[in-house]
């Protein structure tokens, strides 16, 4: 017994959906649970992050006192992202909710793209590292874009 073309071209595009989200969901998912691991140093690695990004910005007085305010609350910053990213990354992985999982790391990873990735505002080694660290998340946000546009939110 064998599948007709049709049926065939639906398996296959089923498995890659799934082969796609399980590359796309896994960053998220292991970066929420290495979060989980090590609370304190990651506390310390996005504290670190703000106001690098701070020091380099000159922007108005309210932009700036927002961005000292995330700072003086990294826990709940911290906890928010943890969320959104596990959250996300599973709702991906498993196929459940996709566009609102999508959405949810969309949340996570535009502003820390342009917050913990900011290369224009470095120089040498650490500015091509984090122009290829910023070239990588946008890929992955256009990935994200594309599968918060075609999913089939029915599960």
């Amino acid at each position: 017994m064998s599948l007709s073309r049709g049926r065939k071209d639906f398996v296959m595009k089923k498995l890659i959906l799934l082969l796609g989200r399980i590359c796309l969901s896994l960053i998220f998912v292991s970066s929420a649970v290495a979060k989980l691991f090590s609370w304190e140093t990651t506390l310390h690695y996005m504290a670190d992050g703000v106001a690098r990004w701070a020091s380099y910005t000159s922007v108005p007085d309210f932009v700036h006192h927002g961005v000292v305010f995330l700072g003086s609350h990294t826990f709940a910053l911290l906890l928010v992202t943890t969320i959104l990213e596990g959250l996300g990354g599973l709702c991906v992985l498993f196929g459940l909710k996709v566009r609102f999982g999508a959405t949810l790391l969309l949340l996570f990873a535009i502003p820390v793209t342009a917050v913990m990735h900011a290369f224009w505002m470095m120089a040498g080694e650490e500015r091509m590292l984090q122009m290829t660290m910023f070239m990588k998340n946008l890929s992955i946000i256009g990935g994200l874009l594309i599968l918060a546009a075609t999913s089939d939110d029915e599960t």
